[in-house]
């Protein structure tokens, strides 16, 4: 628990939290414990059954979760890493080697569970950076 903003301390929703739209909205409020607002529904999230996609607890997630990486990995001529995000969002993985001209790589949904990317580009040509955009 932690100030998030509004009178009293509140746990923020991780990415990929259970809680994110499987709530119900008892008490009509059309805004969180912070003043934000209630319903910030998801559409890739399923909701719960009876739920009205309101987060559950007093803090409402008010946009989609950022994308992040783990567990990185070094293989012979290969560099990969898991991509972490929100179920069925749609996340792009990109490449650069001076940080300002970014070229695609790939684009795929997160499903359940990690997403694992890996970058062939033989040792040979310029390292890169990587970086991962929620779409």
């Amino acid at each position: 628990m932690r100030n998030n903003g509004g009178p009293a301390f509140t746990q923020a929703l991780l990415c990929g939290s259970p809680a994110i739209d499987k709530g119900s909205n008892f008490s009509a409020s059309t805004t969180d414990q912070r003043g934000l607002p209630r319903l910030f529904d998801r559409p890739q999230n399923s909701n719960a059954p009876g739920s009205d996609a309101s987060g559950i607890g007093a803090f409402e997630v008010q946009q989609f979760c950022t994308p992040f990486f783990s567990h990185f990995e070094i293989t012979s001529n290969r560099f990969g890493f898991n991509i972490n995000a929100e179920s069925n969002q749609l996340v792009a993985v990109e490449a650069s080697t001076n940080l300002t001209g970014w070229t695609a790589l790939a684009t795929n949904t997160i499903g359940g569970s990690p997403l694992r990317f890996d970058d062939t580009n033989p040792p040979s040509l310029p390292h890169r950076f990587h970086r991962a955009r929620g779409q």
